[in-house]
């Protein structure tokens, strides 16, 4: 390796240094080579996002105690968004509006119990197992309405 010492003229005094001396490359740094570059970032496209176009509320056991619903665990449909999937799929939200725990809840809507034939028991579980389909995937959802069991086929639409 090489210790580079300017002069006032300008010009440089090249005089070699020991191996392994301080500020001396290691024994495998090449000298004017270049570092390896790392390859650049491939742009990635984000996959695009199923959506269902609900909302909801985890069904608990004190709902279950308070409103006599016919499950221990599920979603409570509170809403359902104009023109989505489940709109279209006809998933029914809720008509009656109830204060629990100092919350406003609305009652009366399809409560979902299994996507695909798995169990259901919160909102963000649901969230879960529909990130894993595409936009354009068919669903089977089985749904309580009435207190009756009732499959309703969705076509999942792309998350904005």
């Amino acid at each position: 390796s090489l210790d580079l010492a300017v002069t006032l003229g300008g010009i440089a005094d090249v005089e070699p240094s020991p191996p392994g001396a301080p500020g001396t490359p290691g024994p495998r740094t090449g000298l004017g080579v270049p570092p390896p570059q790392a390859a650049p970032p491939q742009e990635s496209q984000p996959q695009p996002r199923a959506f269902l176009g609900i909302q909801g509320r985890d069904i608990t056991a004190e709902l279950t105690q308070s409103f006599r619903f016919p499950v221990q665990s599920g979603v409570l449909i509170e809403s359902v968004e104009p023109g989505s999937p489940a709109e279209q799929a006809g998933l029914r939200g809720g008509n009656i509006t109830a204060r629990f725990g100092g919350e406003e809840i609305r009652l009366g809507g399809d409560i979902i119990v299994q996507l695909d034939g798995q169990a259901v028991t919160s909102i963000a579980q649901l969230d879960e197992l529909i990130a894993a389909y595409r936009p354009g995937d068919r669903i089977t959802l089985t749904v309580l309405r009435s207190n009756r069991r009732v499959e309703v086929q969705v076509t999942l639409g792309e998350a904005r």
